[in-house]
């Protein structure tokens, strides 16, 4: 029988949500500049490991334990990054370190005209998610529109047979319709019996 794995630490936890934090603005800002990411990939480094110093201007501003409607613990994290003038949002299963959702509150606030349709923006979903897991339906597109702000909502449900839904589970990625940003994606799926294990 395989051994349970150890259930991870909260500052394992508050520095893994700062390493997905910081991965997604890096990306993104390398993606923006048109430069190459790095080969191999992999985490950036957040410590000189001379120095200790850190190699990111960055603040946890909050990081909360709580527990969600099935009860399972779940820490939400905070981050400020500083050089990306960005705030990000994690939210982790606090027994199994898995991300369950995370927020880039300073991309879901950006504004202009929208630059994509429902069409595109199920692209640049999809490309966050591929694959789907086993039982996902066809997705939902919204426009959320307030103001000069846009967001397009793509929403999958999860059905263990054709008649049967799963209560609560879905993946939802929001866009930014103005910029093309994806900026909050969340996710929380269940295996029922008999379905193929996701990809």
């Amino acid at each position: 029988m395989s051994a349970i794995p150890p259930r991870p630490t909260r500052p394992e936890l508050v520095e893994q949500a700062l390493r997905l934090a910081f991965g997604r603005a890096d990306a993104e800002l390398r993606e923006k500049l048109g430069h190459p990411r790095a080969p191999g990939g992999g985490p950036a480094p957040l410590v000189d490991e001379d120095s200790a110093a850190p190699l990111i201007d960055a603040t946890v501003a909050g990081a909360d334990d709580e527990r969600d409607a099935h009860e399972r613990p779940r820490l939400r994290v905070k981050v400020k990054l500083w050089r990306f003038k960005a705030e990000v949002g994690v939210e982790q299963n606090a027994g199994t370190g898995d991300l369950m959702a995370w927020r880039n509150y300073t991309a879901a606030s950006e504004r202009g005209d929208k630059v994509i349709d429902r069409k595109a923006a199920l692209e640049i979903a999809l490309a966050e998610v591929s694959p789907l897991p086993p039982g996902a339906t066809d997705p939902s597109i919204t426009l959320r529109e307030t103001g000069d702000q846009s967001s397009y909502e793509i929403e999958w449900y999860h059905f263990a047979d054709p008649e049967t839904i799963v209560d609560g589970d879905k993946i939802v990625v929001r866009i930014n319709a103005a910029t093309r940003r994806v900026h909050s994606v969340f996710k929380k799926w269940r295996r029922v019996p008999g379905e193929p294990p996701a990809a």
